[in-house]
């Protein structure tokens, strides 16, 4: 939600009433007949997270700096006077861990990915000059990969083992747009959850010694299955004055579908195992605005609080999350009466949780920061 618009990112991700733009189509599909042009953007986000986990036994382990750079398209146009149609892709769901192949947590997890790209196409009816409804289905596409050590080891080292699963699901995505003076507008949308299904994932094992060769295949297939949740956001955006915007969202997000991961291994049962998660509902509020310095600059600003959907008993370096502070900050230049370049940057600082892990027995105290860079490149005509 953070990083799929750098309109959005540099306000906080306070967009709901405020979706006015080509991302409106993510953001609020009730405002996308709100838009008098035809508007195309296309963008990407430059994830820099920062990790370190502090064991009370094995000393202080940082997490690999990998870069993650999610992208995002919106399409927007007016196909008569009430009605718009539009597209968005994006990936509003992405979770990538990875640790060194030696550290201490490393038959939990070296390397986890999570990913979830979303195809939305929506359209959009405007029933009055002031209300505006939009809605439309999902399609998901999604990844998860995980890598770990087993507890077994031969002439060549510990085994790996190794997942690698695909997965399609679907829902869908309604938006309410209200303007009740010039300069008041609210907003509020609902996106549904996705149930994604992993059938025949790839799974493979290093490392195997021959005694265990009927326990443990060179590659075998594996299935799970998980929900990524929906999310209910509401959102006004207030004209204090001709340059100045105000915007306010709140966010709740269904986090408690996300319960655990079975793993299960047809031929070899042995195999199978559970990663509990018990996640929690979880919400965010959200506070941005935006300044117009001139008919060619604007300059925006935002802070959030976004509460940790992750309990304390089952808090794991797949996800050592936790309450999370933001602000941000950004701006659009237009070059022209058709180009314009939005920019962002937004700090994410993640407070410092200790704990000790009810499943794995793993303790030990988390601490993380992220910083986010983007660009969207929007085309008007």
């Amino acid at each position: 939600m953070n990083m799929l618009g750098m309109k959005a990112t540099s306000m906080g991700g306070a967009f709901t009433g405020f979706a006015r733009d080509a991302s409106g189509v993510f953001y609020n599909p009730g405002a996308m007949t709100f838009s008098e042009y035809t508007q195309l953007s296309l963008g990407a986000s430059f994830v820099i997270p920062s990790t370190s986990f502090l064991s009370p036994y094995a000393g202080n382990t940082n997490m690999e700096n990998n870069w993650q750079v999610p992208m995002h398209f919106y399409g927007n146009t007016k196909i008569n006077e009430r009605t718009s149609v539009g597209l968005s892709v994006n990936t509003p769901f992405n979770l990538h861990t990875e640790w060194d192949d030696n550290w201490t947590g490393r038959y939990l997890v070296k390397e986890s990915q999570m990913r979830g790209i979303y195809f939305q196409p929506s359209v959009s009816y405007q029933f009055s000059e002031k209300f505006g409804v939009g809605g439309g289905p999902v399609i998901a596409f999604g990844k998860s990969f995980l890598t770990k050590s087993l507890p077994y080891s031969s002439s060549a080292g510990e085994v790996g083992m190794e997942l690698d699963g695909r997965s399609v699901g679907f829902g869908f995505n309604i938006g309410l747009y209200l303007e009740t003076s010039e300069e008041l507008s609210f907003g509020f949308t609902y996106r549904s959850a996705v149930k994604m299904n992993v059938n025949e994932g790839d799974a493979s094992f290093s490392n195997v010694p021959a005694s265990l060769g009927s326990m443990i295949p060179s590659s075998t297939d594996f299935e799970t299955s998980y929900t990524l949740p929906s999310v209910i956001s509401a959102g006004a955006a207030y004209e204090l004055t001709r340059e100045l915007t105000l915007c306010l969202d709140i966010n709740y997000t269904t986090w408690n579908s996300f319960d655990q991961l079975d793993y299960t291994f047809d031929d070899y049962s042995q195999l199978n195992f559970t990663s509990i998660k018990n996640y929690e509902n979880a919400f965010a509020i959200r506070l941005g605005a935006q300044y117009e310095i001139s008919d060619r600059i604007d300059a925006r600003g935002g802070i959030a609080f976004d509460s940790s959907p992750v309990q304390d008993a089952y808090i794991s370096p797949e996800n050592p999350d936790n309450n999370r502070f933001m602000v941000s900050l950004g701006g659009t230049i237009k070059f022209n009466e058709n180009f314009s370049l939005d920019v962002a940057y937004m700090l994410q600082n993640i407070k410092e949780r200790e704990s000790i892990n009810e499943q794995y027995n793993f303790e030990g105290t988390y601490k993380s920061l992220m910083n986010i860079f983007g660009v969207t490149l929007n085309y008007e005509f």
